[in-house]
């Protein structure tokens, strides 16, 4: 399984001379990143141990995460948007701290794909780190806005796609995910344009 590639958001800002259309773009790649947290926070807190959570990036068109979840039963989407909403405003600030390989699959033994993810991530040589806001707690790489209640407009995001099983070749990007029976993908996107609560409303996008 690969780990999807969590823009930096400095090197955003490089590209740009202005400055201002890079920190846009900065801006909403880090909100939505926070959001896919706060989706997998609702989701543990609705669903508990039936549900497994695997990877949840960013996307071009906004986030999404991928989980298993027991076959045959359909998640409540529109529970689960209002979950996000009423977690909000407890999220107040993301903490970190680097962490062993075997220690960060201590805290994920019942998971294989954090499993797979750290054993990656080892492989590459690179750091483990946990993140953790209102009390839910992911394997991450980083790359989040520092005060979720503050700088994210609980208005300015949608869960607009439906729960489906993935299917082998629509998750390239996971070479061992992808065989999971009964893996699920919520996404959120179109809605969600500003994500920053201090920014201005914009239309949503064609």
């Amino acid at each position: 399984m690969k780990m999807p590639k969590i823009p930096n958001p400095l090197n955003l800002l490089k590209k740009d001379k202005s400055g201002k259309q890079a920190k846009s773009q900065a801006n909403l790649e880090v909100a939505r990143h926070s959001l896919a947290h706060l989706l997998a926070a609702a989701l543990k807190e609705i669903y508990g141990d039936d549900v497994k959570l695997a990877i949840g990036p960013t996307i071009e068109s906004g986030f999404y995460y991928d989980f298993e979840y027991p076959s045959g039963k359909t998640p409540d989407l529109e529970k689960i948007e209002n979950k996000m909403r009423e977690l909000l405003p407890s999220w107040i600030q993301f903490t970190h701290k680097g962490i062993s390989a075997n220690d960060a699959k201590a805290s994920f033994i019942e998971n294989q794909y954090k499993s797979e993810l750290i054993d990656e991530i080892e492989g590459k040589k690179e750091a483990v780190t946990l993140y953790t806001c209102g009390g839910f707690t992911d394997l991450c790489r980083g790359g989040h806005v520092e005060n979720p209640a503050k700088d994210i407009a609980p208005d300015s995001f949608k869960l607009s796609h439906p729960f489906g099983s993935i299917e082998a070749g629509l998750c390239q990007q996971h070479q061992r995910i992808r065989k999971a029976p009964a893996l699920c993908r919520a996404c959120g996107d179109r809605a969600f344009w500003p994500p920053l609560a201090s920014s201005r409303r914009l239309r949503d996008r064609p």
